[in-house]
């Protein structure tokens, strides 16, 4: 089962005990790492929702016509100032986990600021949907000329620049309403790839810190 897919924006379905039977939580992905998932949903949907801190529950969408099903753990949940879970993957009993190949460095999946420039269109306003030390995905109103350019990461507490070039253009209808750009970052000083290796790393904590909450871990 592949989980590539998922992408920041998407809905996750969580199907958790709840009095005497099962609720099935509407939730939007805010943020995930190769483990473990950031959603929210409507607060009242949390409510009588019963989870401890070992409580593994279903997780599901759609991508393409299909339904796509994982087990998680529900690590921490909160319903001030919006309902949120965190939800980690179940590693499977073998230890391995067949539906992802291994990556070679970490990935986020969140929506981060960041900007675009070719001598040709000057600046242009984007979005990380994904990044990682290598490369990074981002989505655009306008499709940039170039095959190289210029990036500035808003990850972290320092914007990140760098020269990247560019592996893959998908126009929209395809990608949604923008344009989104696969780049592979070109000679990444040791400094620059530390700082991002970090913030993917973080990238969950971050957006929970951002939330302006402390979320409690599940009650037993």
């Amino acid at each position: 089962m592949s989980r590539r897919a998922l992408r920041a924006g998407d809905h996750i379905w969580v199907e958790a005990p709840a009095g005497l039977g099962t609720r099935r939580i509407d939730t939007q992905l805010v943020a995930r790492d190769d483990r473990q998932y950031l959603v929210l949903c409507h607060a009242p949907d949390l409510e009588g929702v019963d989870v401890g801190p070992d409580a593994v529950v279903s997780a599901s969408w759609h991508r393409n016509g299909r339904r796509e099903e994982t087990q998680v753990q529900v690590s921490h949940i909160a319903t001030y100032p919006v309902g949120t879970l965190v939800l980690n993957e179940v590693t499977p009993a073998n230890g391995t986990d067949a539906g992802e190949n291994t990556r070679e460095a970490p990935r986020l999946h969140r929506v981060l600021p960041a900007q675009v420039w070719t001598p040709e269109t000057g600046h242009l306003a984007a979005v990380i949907v994904d990044i990682s030390t290598g490369g990074a995905r981002l989505r655009l109103r306008e499709r940039p000329p170039a095959l190289e350019c210029d990036v500035v990461l808003g990850c972290g507490d320092e914007p990140v620049e760098l020269r990247a070039t560019v592996l893959e253009i998908i126009p929209p209808g395809v990608a949604g309403r923008q344009h989104e750009v696969r780049l592979q970052f070109l000679g990444a000083g040791e400094e620059a790839a530390a700082h991002i290796d970090s913030a993917v790393r973080r990238g969950v904590s971050d957006a929970i810190a951002e939330l302006g909450f402390d979320a409690r871990a599940a009650s037993p």
